[in-house]
This record gives C-alpha cells, structure tokens and sequence, in this order.
C-alpha cells in the first residue's frame, strides 16, 4: 500500500511540475504582452524578469523582490554617476557593473546583479537616461516582478500538501514496528484470550506483519 500510494504522490508531483512549467512559460508570455501593449521598448526582458523573480517560497519571493527593488534604485545611481561621468559608453557600464556587484554583494543582493543590469544595458544602448527611459525601464522591472510574485503565490497554494503527503509517506517507511492497542469487554478471561488469537491471526493471514510480542491487561 505504501508504494501504490508513494507512486500516485510521485505522479502527482510530477504532473504539478509540469504546470508549474507551463505556468511560468505563460507568465513570462503574459508580462511580455503587458509590455508590448503598454509601448514599452525591449518589451522581452520583462517575461526574462518575471522567470528570474520565482523564488522556491512564497516568503522568498517577496523578500526578493524587495531586495531587487532596492537594489534597482541603487544600480540607478549608480549608472546616472557612471554614465554622466564617463559617457555612455562601455567602460562606463564596466564601472558601474563593478560598483553594483560589490554592493550586491555585500548587502546579500547577489540575485539582483543579473536581473538589474540587464536593464542599466538599455541606457547604454539608447545613449540617453532621460525621464522616459528611465520610466520604461521601471515599467518593465514592476510588470516583470509582480507578474513573479502573482505567479509566484498562486504555484504553491498546492505544494505545501503534496509535501506533506510525501513527508508522511517517507515516514511510513521509516516505521520499524507498530503498536495496535485493542480494547474489549468480555464475560471470562477464555473469550479475551481467543479474541486475542482471532486478532493475531487476521494480522497474520492479511499482512506482511510479524508479531514480536503480546501483551494483555485484565481488569
């Protein structure tokens, strides 16, 4: 029964997987769409976001997504004084890049470095930070986040309960021995011990079972 059971939560998870496949392809499909309709250039690097910002947890996601906002408005800063320093040009961008990922790394940020600077290589390529740009680029980082969290949150309503149907099978398996308590009220101590035999020959008969010990109490 344990391995009949084992592989209907094992096919059970494998199919979630799949959904939850399908699920972030559509996702990243839908903030991709949200930003085509809006206007907004590089409109792909949305549904890139949205995929990046799907986290194991619940709780990791949105504390991720928390830590890349802060991390955005810092890799802001940080390209507008590269940038105008030294010019739109790539050892700007290799300034800035160095600047973000110590700070990044210091701050327990790492998941950002990536994620952000891909879009701090926008300005680069459109030679300009003017308020626009920098609006789409903000666009493009809220549409690609919070599609993340939304899928994010509706992907494990379910996974909390086939976790726990697994653990509970795992631990099953663990179980050596088993401790069956039987309680009856008979008129003589002859019908409890043959109740007792009945008992013990049904587990016999109907399990992979061995009895190691019986213990009774007459009262």
């Amino acid at each position: 029964m344990n391995t009949n059971l084992k592989k209907m939560i094992q096919h059970s998870i494998q199919k979630e997987l799949l959904f939850k496949s399908i699920k972030i392809a559509l996702a990243a499909l839908i903030s991709i769409a949200i930003a085509g309709e809006l206007g907004l250039k590089y409109s792909a690097t949305a549904g890139i976001i949205t995929v990046l910002s799907i986290q194991n947890t619940k709780k990791e996601t949105l504390r991720s997504a928390m830590n890349r906002a802060l991390a955005f408005a810092c890799a802001l800063i940080l390209a507008a004084g590269a940038y105008t320093i030294m010019g739109f040009t790539i050892p700007a961008f290799a300034v800035y890049l160095l600047l973000f990922a110590l700070l990044c790394l210091n701050m327990g940020w790492a998941e950002a470095i990536s994620m952000d600077s891909v879009l701090i290589t926008h300005f680069l390529t459109e030679q300009n930070m003017a308020s626009l740009t920098i609006l789409n680029e903000v666009l493009l980082f809220i549409i690609g986040v919070g599609m993340g969290i939304l899928v994010n949150l509706h992907l494990h309503r379910r996974q909390d309960e086939f976790e726990r149907l697994a653990a509970e099978v795992d631990e099953q398996d663990t179980h050596q021995i088993i401790v069956i308590g039987v309680a009856a009220i008979v008129p003589h101590n002859a019908m409890a011990d043959s109740l007792m035999d009945d008992i013990s020959l049904f587990i016999e008969e109907n399990t992979e079972a061995e009895i190691i010990d019986i213990e009774d109490e007459i009262r």
